[in-house]
């Protein structure tokens, strides 16, 4: 118990910390979820096809292959500097898009570098080694909720007509104004100054390559499984950016109407990771992960073959795979030390994204088979099933539901 409470920090103060990441995570949400949204109209403007498009996806995600180099930098230097340079990627790439992404290449050029820097999410990690294991689920997963407050739905109305697609961008540059301001105040985590102070102290460092000499063999094991469980969920969050492309070309729905049930999805997906934070510290991490596996392929049906009010419904259900990804975002960080968090993290990212290259090519393949797309939100919504039923009956994964971060041993 000693060792716990050495570790706390005051409410007051993972209170802020919460805030903090959320506005990070607001500029994360904000830009992978306004693909979606502009998705349609860079088809348009650039010429393209929805296939030579997705094919195009695939170039713009390879670079997020190699985000375990990003990541890794956190356990060298820090929490604190870390998120500095991830937010202030994230401010320049979106002025950038905002004003000079006037030809496809630059349009790419800039895309590429924010789709890596996406795939980072460590500001979701950060609260996990600050947060009370009694409650750490639900403090992990509060950043998330409130990054997903849906900014990008309620913007379109009016920023897209007026500046066009490109405004939209600038919402991500304000944010980071408070972001800055509050980054001041910031304190680098406890955990990771006890680390600092043991290699200031002279305490042996021990070698590896971005993390993979301090790995225990189980921790491989548990590295992969995540890794599996993040692939699949990326695929189906992939297929749900397409969602925008099927509603407003495919079903034809207006403008309006598509920005109001995309926010009534992102008002959902808040209540969901909420509900995940709480259904980790209650129910445990195992059964919260199926949870969150199961009910977008429900919602896949829907949308594939439900009637048009079902979608509503369907689209609700599909969003459910947040679950799941709250789920990987406590239990990622919570099951390796300190010395290597970040570094696991991005290796699990890394992983995740090998996933993001294959998946425009397998959409690519999908539109052609089924270019009015009823089977293909059954296809993308299932991908979540495949690695839970082979890998947690195989690898039997440690509950971490209520021990302290020091407790948990692979």
């Amino acid at each position: 118990m000693a060792r716990n409470q050495s570790y706390r920090v005051t409410t007051r103060y993972l209170i802020f910390l919460i805030i903090l990441m959320a506005i990070v995570g607001e500029m994360d949400n904000f830009l992978s979820n306004v693909i979606a949204t502009v998705k349609p109209f860079v088809i348009k403007e650039f010429g393209l096809t929805a296939v030579e498009y997705s094919l195009w996806e695939s170039v713009m995600w390879f670079a997020a292959i190699f985000i375990f180099l990003f990541n890794w930098t956190f356990d060298i230097i820090g929490r604190k500097f870390g998120i500095l340079i991830l937010a202030t990627g994230f401010f320049l790439l979106s002025l950038g898009m905002a004003t000079i992404s006037y030809t496809f290449l630059i349009y790419v050029l800039i895309c590429i570098p924010t789709y890596y820097l996406l795939m980072s999410n460590m500001w979701v990690a950060i609260p996990v080694e600050e947060a009370p294991p009694e409650w750490r689920g639900r403090a992990s997963v509060m950043p998330l909720a409130l990054a997903l407050i849906p900014l990008w739905t309620i913007t379109i109305p009016w920023i897209v007509p007026t500046w066009g697609w490109r405004g939209l961008y600038l919402v991500v540059a304000a944010l980071y104004i408070p972001f800055i301001i509050m980054w001041f105040f910031m304190k680098e985590t406890r955990r990771f100054e006890e680390l600092k102070l043991k290699r200031e102290k002279g305490a042996k460092r021990r070698k590896h390559i971005v993390g993979l000499g301090i790995f225990t063999r189980r921790g491989f094991v548990y590295l992969i499984l995540i890794g599996l469980i993040y692939v699949c969920w990326g695929f189906v969050w992939f297929g749900g950016l397409w969602f925008g492309y099927y509603l407003l070309t495919i079903r034809k729905w207006d403008l309006t109407t598509y920005a109001i049930i995309s926010t009534v999805g992102a008002i959902v997906t808040i209540l969901l990771v909420v509900a995940a934070g709480w259904l980790m510290d209650k129910l445990g991490r195992i059964r919260t992960l199926l949870i969150g596996a199961i009910l977008p392929l429900v919602g896949g049906i829907l949308l594939g073959f439900g009637p048009e009010w079902s979608y509503w419904i369907g689209y609700s259900l599909y969003v459910c795979h947040i679950i799941a990804y709250s789920w990987i975002t406590v239990y990622c960080p919570e099951i390796f030390p300190t010395e290597v968090r970040g570094t696991a993290v991005g290796w699990a990212n890394t992983m995740s994204r090998i996933g993001f290259v294959l998946c425009p090519l397998l959409i690519a393949g999908i539109l052609r088979l089924f270019p009015t797309m009823e089977w293909y939100w059954v296809i993308m919504s299932s991908f979540l099933i495949y690695p839970l039923v082979i890998g947690i009956p195989l690898v039997k994964p440690v509950e971490t539901k209520g021990l302290v971060l020091e407790e948990i041993k692979l």
